[in-house]
């Protein structure tokens, strides 16, 4: 049986981290109970080129991912455009991840993606290349984004580049503190905490979400990265030896009752750290609540999607929540605030 991964420590500060504006002897998370007041500003970058980074970066995750735009349309600025430039980051890492390179360019675009990625956390943004890396470096300095958080997270998704396999239970935690928990990590220094929270308790929710969102995703896209070149799998050996499977017995569902017992243990895991993390909703800053609940929505969805037919995991592509659930929930977004973009 899958076991759920379990809160890290907090992350240390890097001395990357000393180049942003949070103050000496204060953490990062120390700053989330001012997030709701902050506007994304940089030092040296002129508020044009500031205004066009964040409308690029819009304009990008619209263009690839229209049904998290119209989710993130409850948030009000300047949140609501800190979030897309963060989500923007990681689809261009997936990009240069999953691009259609040889593997040798991929490892030499990851590289330079990275050190691009590190200029950005520090303030200075690599010029002449993708537009998004103003906005990226002053969301980061704003609200106080850890940069072990990105860099440990892109370190993670970057070992995509050979084939993947994790170990045991142990190893899987670690993989999902690395990603899940850090990009919700981030998230969480952008969308704030509720009054007379503590941001340190806020913190383990944002990361507990990060954690559940993950494995929904792994779930998705089990076939997807099973059939990648190189072969991606997220869930530990020791979960398919338990049950006398392999990776390879799931792809092909060789076994159909004890393949659906696999898939529902993991969905069983995936549900209880949706609910674990159920008390964000009242953590997070008020006006963050809307989109967190729309996410976890259509998480919850997908996991119903294959609770009802665990056979979905191997067959018919990226598995979505049913459409009249998506209807609902982005008839609701779309009763949020208006507008787009990080205003100054």
């Amino acid at each position: 049986m899958p076991q759920a991964p379990t809160d890290a420590a907090r992350p240390q500060r890097s001395q990357a981290r000393e180049k942003t504006r949070v103050g000496v002897g204060r953490s990062p998370i120390e700053l989330w109970l001012e997030a709701p007041s902050l506007a994304p500003t940089l030092d040296g970058c002129d508020p044009e080129t500031l205004r066009r980074s964040f409308e690029h970066c819009h304009n990008a995750l619209s263009r690839e991912s229209p049904l998290i735009t119209t989710r993130l349309r409850s948030i009000p600025e300047p949140r609501r455009g800190s979030i897309t430039a963060l989500l923007s980051w990681i689809r261009a890492a997936r990009e240069v991840i999953d691009g259609n390179w040889p593997p040798e360019a991929r490892v030499q675009n990851l590289a330079r993606f990275r050190d691009q990625t590190e200029r950005a956390l520090t303030g200075s943004p690599p010029e002449h290349a993708d537009p998004m890396w103003p906005a990226l470096a002053a969301v980061v300095a704003t609200y106080g984004i850890d940069p072990g958080w990105v860099l440990t997270a892109l370190d993670e998704m970057g070992l995509d580049l050979a084939d993947r396999a994790v170990e045991d239970a142990e190893h899987f935690k670690a993989c999902c503190r690395a990603l899940g928990g850090n990009l919700g990590l981030c998230t969480g220094a952008i969308l704030g905490v509720a009054p007379r929270v503590h941001p340190h308790e806020a913190a383990k929710l944002y990361r507990k979400w990060g954690i559940a969102l993950q494995i929904v995703s792994q779930l998705r896209g089990f076939a997807r990265d099973f059939d990648a070149h190189p072969r991606r799998v997220y869930f530990p050996a020791d979960s398919f030896e338990s049950t006398g499977l392999t990776p390879f017995k799931i792809r092909a569902w060789t076994d159909p009752d004890d393949c659906a017992r696999f898939v529902r243990g993991w969905v069983k895991l995936a549900g209880d750290q949706l609910r674990a993390a159920g008390a964000l909703r009242g953590a997070a800053s008020p006006d963050a609540a809307r989109a967190i609940d729309a996410t976890t929505a259509l998480a919850t969805g997908v996991l119903g999607v294959l609770d009802r037919d665990p056979s979905r995991l191997v067959r018919g592509g990226r598995i979505e929540p049913p459409t009249s659930l998506t209807a609902r929930v982005m008839g609701a977004a779309r009763l949020g605030r208006g507008g787009r973009g990080a205003r100054r």
